[in-house]
């Protein structure tokens, strides 16, 4: 420490330079005695430390632009900097049909969690491989499921063979069931039919059990089963 507090590291005060590994051995080589000697001038010095003063981005956290909102914005770009583009999956849409696709199946009678994957497939915002990858930057492989291709939303949901298949028995099942439905293709998995004012009562079955087939699916992923 100088005259002014300022608390000066070894290296820079004798002017060496060693790696991590050899400064903490020369501070390890100090005697004991010498270590409480020196804490001792510290103690009764009429000197007091100057610490180094904590910043982020360049500004100090004492400062008062250094509020909530640019910790939020800094955090968020430094962690998370690609944007979620979560009225991209529903540009095909009608403002108006966007807002009923949104809300409409929220009285739906399925399970609350069933609701909350739809909500976040709709918003563009399920934790696919792909969304981790861009959004965080986390890295963690293929397709659960198939394990060869790149695991983004669609290809979880739909493009993936075993869910095509799983699909394709889904429909062969309601048809057994004496219920008629076109066929399935990408935006009737995803949206469906909740853009319609008034549907009938075997609409909204299927729409319930597309939900409940979308629920099934995540919990295959999540317990690592393929869902056939």
């Amino acid at each position: 420490m100088d005259n002014e507090g300022n608390c000066l590291q070894l290296c820079d005060k004798f002017k060496i330079h060693c790696t991590k590994e050899k400064y903490n051995h020369i501070l390890n080589a100090i005697p004991l005695s010498f270590q409480a000697m020196d804490k001792q001038d510290i103690l009764y010095s009429n000197i007091t430390p100057n610490l180094k003063q904590l910043c982020t981005d360049g500004v100090p956290f004492s400062d008062s632009r250094c509020n909530n909102t640019f910790l939020r914005s800094h955090l968020l770009h430094y962690y998370a900097p690609n944007p979620v583009r979560r009225k991209y999956i529903l540009k095909d849409f009608k403002e108006e049909d966007i807002k009923k696709i949104r809300i409409k199946f929220m009285s739906s009678p399925v399970p609350p969690k069933a609701k909350e994957i739809l909500f976040k497939i709709i918003n563009n915002i399920y934790p696919s491989k792909e969304f981790l990858r861009t959004k965080f930057k986390i890295n963690i492989g293929n397709c659960s499921f198939c394990e060869t291709d790149n695991e983004n939303l669609n290809h979880l949901f739909f493009d993936c063979m075993i869910v095509w298949r799983f699909w394709f028995e889904f429909q062969s099942w309601i048809h057994f069931k004496g219920i008629q439905s076109p066929a399935f293709i990408l935006k009737e998995i995803q949206f469906r039919i909740f853009n319609k004012i008034k549907i009938s009562s075997s609409e909204c079955c299927i729409n319930n059990l597309i939900i409940l087939g979308k629920y099934y699916l995540h919990k295959c992923r999540f317990f690592r089963c393929r869902p056939i």
